[in-house]
């Protein structure tokens, strides 16, 4: 079963794309870790001002990426180049 997009034209879409298209600069560690506090303050606030299922769902789905990014990169030792 596919599920339904989230339309385009929802502003916590947009706002996802600019919070993923943002140039985040400083350490790797750091920049996950704002990412995924950005992506948590959307999800919450497009929870609490009523997007459609599929928007919250896409921002949710994201934002459980970013949080593993971000528990990955305090296991895992920095690469040496």
């Amino acid at each position: 079963m596919v599920a339904s997009s989230p339309p385009p034209s929802c502003r916590f879409i947009r706002e996802l794309l600019e919070i993923l298209a943002d140039d985040i600069g400083g350490p790797g560690q750091r920049r996950d870790e704002r990412l995924f506090r950005d992506l948590a303050d959307l999800e919450m606030d497009a929870e609490r001002f009523g997007a459609d299922e599929a928007s919250c769902r896409v921002i949710g789905r994201i934002r459980q990426l970013a949080g593993l990014s971000a528990i990955g990169g305090r296991i895992l030792p920095p690469e040496v180049s």
